[in-house]
C-alpha cells in the first residue's frame, strides 16, 4: 500500500463504499472487500493487455518511466537520421562523441532496443541471405518391443467447431498421439483425405490402425471410409452416447486453445490463425510423455516420428507473435523489402527447419527459413483485426463440439507436479474407459484453480 501511495492518490470512505480507491489517471481502481476480509481488485475482463504474453510496444513502455521512453524515442530518431548503422557502430558513434551537442547516450540506445526492438526499416533494407544450416538427422531409436506390443492401434475421433470452423480431432489409445485437421466440408471425401494422412503417420512408424471409434453421427460419412481401408473396423457409439476418450481429448485440446488465445493481443482472429491455433494446440500435447501412455520416457511424438525436439527449430516462437520474415528474393538487385510483416503461425515439419507465417499485407500463408521477432504495435493488431473482419470471422473465441458446449477440465502431463492445495472443490465429471468399448464409468475429479497474475492491471 505504501508503494501504491507513492505513485497515486489513495482514498477510503466507508460511508460511500467499502473499498480502497486508487485514483489512476486513466481510471479509478476499486479494491473491494471480499469474504475473507481482504481488499482485492477483480478485473471486468479476463482478456486484457495485462495478461498477454505477446510482447507489445505499448506494453513495453509501461515498464519504463515517461522520461526513459522519451530518451528511447530520441535515440531511435537519431539512429534513423544517421542512416541506420549497425547497433555496434551506433554505440561507437555515440561513445566517441562524433556528433556535437548529441543528447543521446549508450544507455538510451539500450532503452530503444528494449522498448521498440530492432529497427524495422533496417531489417527491411539490410537483411541479407544467410547460408542454410546443414541438415543433421537426429533420430530416436524406439525399442521394437514397444512397437510390437502396441502394433494394433485403436483410434478415437470426434469433431469440434472453433469460431465456425470444423476440425477433426483424433487420439490413439495407449499411445495418446493427438492430431487436429481442418475439415473443409462435411463429406466422405474430405474425411477420407484427412484419415489417410493420419493412417500414413502410424503406418510409417510401424503401427497399424485396426479400429476407429466414433459417434453414431459419423455413420453417413464413415461407411465409405470403412470400405476403403482394408482391415479397419469402425465402431459406432449408440445413439445419444459418445466416445469418452474422444470427448476427453477435445476438452484437453480446448484448454490449450484457450490458453494460447489469451496470450495473444488480438480480439478477432483470421481463419488461418484459428486453424493454426487448433492444430498447434493438439500437436504440442505430443511433445512430452503422456501420464497414462505406454512410456514414461518416450513422448507420443518420439514414438510416431522418432525425432527429438530442438529448441531452435520448435520452441523459439509462439503463435500470434509479430515477426519480420526474411524474404531472400532470388534477385537481390531490387529495391524490394528484404523482410515481410508477418504473424507467426507454426514451425514446419521438414528437417531443414522453417516457419509458417501469415503475411499481413496479402492475408496469405507463406513459409520462410528465418524470422526476426519484434514487439507488436497497435497498427499490426489493427491490421490483423481487419483481416479477420474482412473474412467475416467472429470476435472472441467460441468453441463447441458436435454435441454442444464442452466441460472444462485439466490436462495431466507426466513430469508436472500438481499442488493439491491449489485445487477447488468444484466437481467435474470426466470419463474413465473400461474394457468394454461401449461402456464408460463416470468419476469425479477436482478442477485445479487457475491463477492469473496481472503484470499491469492499470493498462
Amino acid at each position: 500500500m505504501a508503494e501504491m501511495r507513492d505513485k497515486y492518490r489513495v482514498t477510503y470512505d466507508s460511508s460511500k463504499e467499502d473499498a480502497i480507491i486508487v485514483h489512476h489517471p486513466k481510471k479509478d481502481v476499486h479494491f473491494k472487500r471480499n469474504h475473507m476480509n481482504l481488499y482485492v481488485y477483480t478485473p471486468d475482463h479476463i482478456k486484457n493487455a495485462g495478461v498477454q504474453m505477446v510482447e507489445a510496444v505499448v506494453e513495453n513502455e509501461n515498464f519504463f518511466t515517461h522520461r526513459e521512453v522519451e530518451r528511447a524515442r530520441r535515440a531511435r530518431e537519431l539512429y534513423q537520421a544517421i542512416g541506420t548503422p549497425s547497433i555496434a557502430d551506433f554505440r561507437n558513434i555515440v561513445r566517441s562523441n562524433m556528433t556535437g551537442n548529441n543528447p543521446v547516450t549508450t544507455k538510451d540506445i539500450e532503452l530503444a532496443e528494449k522498448i521498440f526492438g530492432p529497427d524495422i526499416s533496417r531489417l527491411k533494407g539490410k537483411t541479407t541471405r544467410t547460408k542454410p544450416v546443414p541438415v543433421v538427422e537426429d533420430y530416436v531409436a524406439i525399442p521394437m518391443e514397444l512397437i510390437e506390443a502396441q502394433q494394433q492401434v485403436t483410434l478415437c475421433i470426434d469433431t469440434m467447431k472453433v469460431n465456425g470452423l470444423w476440425c477433426l480431432i483424433t487420439i490413439s489409445r495407449n499411445i495418446y498421439y493427438r492430431t487436429a485437421h481442418y475439415v473443409d466440408n462435411q463429406t466422405s471425401k474430405e474425411y477420407l483425405r484427412i484419415l489417410t494422412d493420419v493412417l500414413r503417420v502410424y503406418n510409417t512408424a510401424g503401427f497399424r490402425i485396426t479400429r476407429v471409434h466414433c459417434d453414431n453421427e459419423f455413420r453417413s460419412v464413415m461407411d465409405d471410409i470403412e470400405d476403403h481401408f482394408e482391415g479397419v473396423n469402425v465402431n459406432y457409439a449408440n445413439p445419444q452416447e459418445h466416445v469418452p476418450k474422444a470427448e476427453r481429448n477435445i476438452r484437453t485440446i480446448k484448454e490449450r486453445i484457450r490458453a494460447a488465445y489469451h496470450r495473444m493481443p488480438f480480439d478477432r482472429l483470421p481463419s488461418s490463425m484459428v486453424k493454426a491455433l487448433v492444430m498447434e494446440s493438439a500437436k504440442k500435447l505430443n511433445f512430452f510423455p503422456a501420464k497414462y501412455g505406454i512410456s514414461q520416457y518416450y513422448s507420443p511424438r518420439m514414438i510416431l516420428h522418432q525425432k527429438n525436439l530442438d529448441y531452435n527449430s520448435h520452441c523459439q516462437h509462439s503463435i500470434g507473435s509479430y515477426v519480420q520474415a526474411h524474404d531472400e528474393p532470388v534477385s537481390s538487385d531490387t529495391n524490394a523489402p528484404r523482410t515481410l510483416d508477418c504473424i507467426y503461425l507454426r514451425y514446419t515439419d521438414n528437417d531443414q527447419g522453417g516457419h509458417q507465417l501469415l503475411h499481413i499485407a496479402t492475408n496469405r500463408i507463406i513459409t520462410r527459413r528465418q524470422v526476426t521477432p519484434l514487439p507488436i504495435t497497435p497498427a499490426v493488431i489493427k491490421a490483423v483485426h481487419q483481416l479477420a473482419e474482412d473474412q467475416g470471422m467472429p470476435p472472441g473465441l467460441k468453441i463447441t463440439s458436435r454435441n454442444g458446449p464442452l466441460l472444462y477440465d485439466s490436462a495431466w502431463i507426466a513430469g508436472v507436479d500438481y499442488d493439491e492445495e491449489a485445487f477447488e472443490d468444484e466437481d467435474d465429471e470426466t470419463y474413465k474407459e473400461s474394457d468394454d468399448d461401449h461402456s464408460a464409468i463416470c468419476v469425479t475429479t477436482r478442477v485445479p484453480l487457475l491463477v492469473v497474475k496481472y503484470k499491469n492491471m492499470f493498462s
